[in-house]
């Protein structure tokens, strides 16, 4: 899920909001007590343009490296055919980013289907990112982390094997 937010606490109250329907809304139907999602949402600032679309190409790609689908198209939950098929779907508004591909509808649907379906991911320094908490050039980084953002990452991960 990509949402680009005013401000953090804006941020934080739509989740807050998101996550209060959503649990309401599966425990009236499947019951059950308790909290749904087991961690906090985490959230990341992205440089610009190039550095979101390789955000939602990676975000296309995940039903794919999870082994769910062979590819993002047939995975339900994927903006993938809304972007390549003009599938319409309530839920979504077209990225920005996308919407800056081209002036041309098919223009746009071939060049965000070719640049997902290429299949490279930039990987670099992709664990890095998802712990620091921002995504862009190494330029951009370094004024990020000189004017003080700091990363709030608590996951450690599986305890090591002894």
């Amino acid at each position: 899920l990509i949402v680009k937010a005013d401000s953090g606490e804006s941020l934080s109250q739509f989740i807050k909001r998101v996550n209060i329907s959503y649990v309401s809304y599966y425990r009236k139907k499947h019951g059950g007590i308790g909290h749904f999602f087991q961690e906090r949402y985490k959230s990341f600032v992205i440089q610009d343009d190039r550095y979101m679309l390789a955000c939602g190409k990676y975000i296309e790609l995940n039903p794919v490296a999870a082994g769910l689908t062979k590819n993002p198209g047939e995975y339900e939950w994927s903006s993938y055919k809304y972007y390549i098929k003009g599938t319409n779907d309530k839920l979504l508004d077209a990225s920005p980013e996308y919407e800056r591909l081209s002036n041309r509808t098919q223009s746009s649907m071939k060049m965000y289907e070719a640049f997902v379906n290429d299949g490279v991911i930039e990987r670099r320094k992709e664990e890095r990112f998802f712990k620091d908490g921002f995504y862009g050039s190494k330029k951009y980084e370094e004024d990020l982390t000189g004017s003080g953002l700091r990363s709030k990452w608590s996951h450690t991960g599986k305890p090591r094997k002894k």
